[in-house]
């Protein structure tokens, strides 16, 4: 038998150790069933295997070592379940895989530096445990890396340098960490990348001038971090950004004009705390597509609020899941000349 594919139906009990039987098997798929229990050793001796798919059950216990024997594996996929313990370094000898799904367990320790053996590997999703310690440096040796997430975790530290070597990465999402000191100058050579996340960190220092140079991002979510200094002007030739969250930063001095050059906006917050931010009013007309702008806490802000954005709550417009516009701002120091209740 090749393949044993067996999804979304409503199997239960323990998988059997039986199943290391089936030495010639490459694809087992027993995803969304309700299995319980731990992941038996002898599926170790599935050599021959390219795919495991075991996603959405609620499988239990720590992930066998013996899992380090499936050398032919390729896509492994083991999220939404209830594995606990430590990610075995034996995982870093499956160097055929492209696609590793652990996230939405209870996993925990350091994320091992034998991940870095994976370099064939494009999709890295590790979000939603409990992993601590720091990003290991060796994540910079997956060249192949299209998407790695690692949110909601607890890691530490600094973020490294070598991610800059990820060049072909189009997704990085490390928000809801305890990350710390300043962002790399690197982050500039990841120029693939069309959402980076790092909310919800502690973070700090300026943003580096050099994230100018992700003309591709569509989304950066900044917000909710300990940055400070002057917004680079380099953002303006981030041309194809969609949402600009920096929130909740210690961002100080002039509002950049060169935000005025991003025409396909649809979601931007600038409320910095505490409010420093001066100047004028960086949009001589607003961008089509805009359907949230949060400017509060600004008091700062001088000039003309364009006649458009006094009817932004009345638009017909749409972000992430609900069809709404939003604004929020204080136009205390701003000049209205439309007819609404600034």
């Amino acid at each position: 038998m090749a393949e044993f594919l067996c999804p979304e139906n409503s199997l239960s009990g323990s998988l059997p150790s039986e199943l290391g039987r089936l030495t010639g098997i490459q694809e087992l798929v027993l995803s969304m069933n309700s299995f319980t229990g731990s992941l038996p050793n002898e599926l170790g001796q599935l050599t021959s295997m390219t795919l495991l798919e075991i996603y959405r059950n609620s499988l239990n216990g720590s992930i066998p070592s013996e899992l380090g024997q499936l050398t032919s594996m390729e896509e492994l996929k083991m999220s939404r379940n209830a594995f606990t313990g430590s990610l075995p370094t034996h995982i870093g000898l499956l160097t055929n895989m492209t696609l590793l799904e652990i996230h939405r367990n209870s996993l925990n320790g350091s994320i091992p530096s034998e991940l870095g053996w994976l370099t064939s590997i494009e999709e890295l999703k590790m979000s939603r445990n409990a992993f601590t310690g720091s990003l290991p440096t060796q994540l910079g040796q997956l060249t192949n890396m299209t998407e790695f997430s690692c949110y909601r975790n607890s890691l530490y530290g600094s973020i490294p340098s070598e991610p800059g070597q990820l060049s072909k990465i189009t997704s990085l999402n490390l928000r809801e960490n305890s990350l710390s000191g300043s962002l790399p100058t690197q982050i500039g050579l990841l120029t693939q990348l069309t959402e980076l996340s790092l909310r919800s960190n502690s973070l700090d220092g300026p943003l580096p001038s050099e994230i100018g140079l992700l003309t591709q991002l569509s989304g950066l979510w900044v917000n909710d971090c300990f940055f400070s200094g002057a917004f680079p002007s380099e953002i303006g030739l981030m041309e194809s950004l969609q949402i600009l969250n920096l929130r909740n930063n210690s961002f100080s001095g002039l509002v950049i004009s060169e935000l005025g050059q991003l025409g396909n906006l649809q979601e931007l917050d600038l409320a910095v705390s505490p409010p420093s931010l001066r100047g004028p009013f960086p949009f001589d007309s607003l961008p089509g597509s805009l359907g949230y702008l949060n400017i509060s806490g600004s008091p700062g802000l001088v000039g003309s609020i364009p006649e458009e954005l006094c009817f932004l709550q009345k638009s017909s417009c749409s972000y992430g899941d609900d069809a709404q516009c939003y604004i929020d701002f204080d136009c205390s120091s701003l000049l209205c000349g439309c007819d609404c209740d600034c």
